[in-house]
């Protein structure tokens, strides 16, 4: 295949007439279709595409894009439109089955939802074909859903290897599992995700924000977050209704008929993979293997004070009191804006208005790195 990196400085002159086209047309079309179907067939030899998100990490994605150039379609992009039509010439004109996505977890959050919209608008028209696999490069600041398939290193590193090992096999030969993921619907919209946190979340990630991004930034807000309580900074005086708690009420189900309900609460998070912060350190939630629908931790009603102190036992994964733990839900009931894979959602958005409905979701093929999803 002729290498391509569109959208970069290094993009060349020899993209395809469909790619100079419309390509989501061509994907919800017959030929679309057709060429979707026979690359997704067990038997089909891998056809890699890569993904690079040039907004994510600062940016830094974007100058490091060549790093992930070789012999197949390359696409660097900036924003939705540029997202949705590069999807769709990976998968319909070049015949991908094996997406790898440089970028954090937004753009992984963003790509399923491209996708997911991509294959209802095909099936509408009776054209529906199978996704494809997703390898999930680092390329982010947090990266959390990277980790948690196993993909620890550079994401040039991570390609390169998966070239070396399965770059020759078939297409049903690769190491894939399953991921889940949430759906969320309100206001007459729906999205999908893997890391849903409520309104104290959405509040913090607005404050962590002022003190730089990554790692770093991160240890910075935390720092000041405890300095506050201990001290009583301005910033924290300032800033700690954002917190919690807040006064409407959350449900909890497990099945069917197992509701949970909590009047007021500080905050909770849902998970269908393993959440942490850092490889081997800050664990706070790991899902086991076989468990069914995702985990969700809901902290109680409780004061910013007593939730900051809180904090080291949460991102370590530690017993605590005033935390319960349900690990097989299947749907939660509550509202406020909130945030899906690091994205923030709020009254601004469709999804942000009225109540939440955040339920167990569909199941996407992604290839596990080194000692993770090891197995078919």
């Amino acid at each position: 295949m002729a290498q391509r990196v569109r959208g970069h400085p290094t993009e060349t002159a020899t993209a395809s007439a469909l790619g100079r086209g419309d390509p989501v047309a061509h994907l919800l079309s017959d030929a679309g279709a057709a060429i979707r179907r026979a690359a997704l067939a067990e038997g089909a030899p891998v056809r890699l595409g890569v993904l690079v998100n040039g907004r994510a990490d600062r940016g830094r994605m974007a100058r490091q894009g060549a790093a992930l150039a070789g012999p197949w379609p390359l696409h660097c992009t900036a924003d939705l439109t540029g997202l949705r039509r590069a999807v769709a010439e990976l998968l319909a004109v070049d015949g991908v089955n094996v997406l790898a996505l440089a970028g954090g977890d937004g753009t992984v959050h963003h790509t399923c939802n491209v996708l997911a919209a991509l294959d209802a608008e095909a099936a509408a028209r009776g054209l529906a074909a199978p996704r494809p696999r997703l390898l999930l490069l680092r390329g982010g600041t947090m990266n959390i859903l990277a980790r948690a398939t196993g993909h620890h290193v550079r994401p040039e590193k991570s390609l390169r290897r998966f070239v070396r090992d399965h770059g020759a096999a078939p297409l049903g030969a690769l190491p894939t599992q399953p991921l889940a993921s949430l759906t969320v619907r309100g206001g007459g919209s729906l999205r999908h995700g893997f890391v849903f946190g409520s309104e104290v979340v959405y509040h913090a990630l607005t404050l962590y924000e002022q003190f730089g991004a990554g790692y770093p930034g991160l240890l910075r807000f935390l720092g000041e977050l405890i300095r506050g309580v201990a001290v009583g900074s301005p910033l924290f005086e300032r800033e700690r209704w954002r917190l919690g708690p807040f006064g409407l009420p959350l449900d909890v189900e497990e099945g069917a008929d197992r509701v949970t309900r909590f009047d007021r609460y500080t905050a909770v998070v849902a998970v269908t993979a393993d959440l942490s912060l850092a490889t081997g350190v800050m664990a706070a939630i790991r899902r086991a293997p076989a468990a069914k629908g995702f985990h969700a931790r809901v902290v109680d009603a409780r004061d910013a004070g007593a939730l900051v102190r809180m904090l080291p036992a949460l991102l370590g994964g530690g017993a605590q009191a005033g935390v319960r733990d349900f690990r097989e839900a299947t749907g939660l009931r509550l509202h406020g804006p909130f945030t899906l894979d690091g994205e923030r959602f709020d009254d601004a958005s469709d999804l942000g208005r009225g109540r939440l409905d955040v339920d167990d979701g569909e199941r996407w093929q992604v290839i596990g790195g080194q000692g993770r999803l090891g197995s078919r």
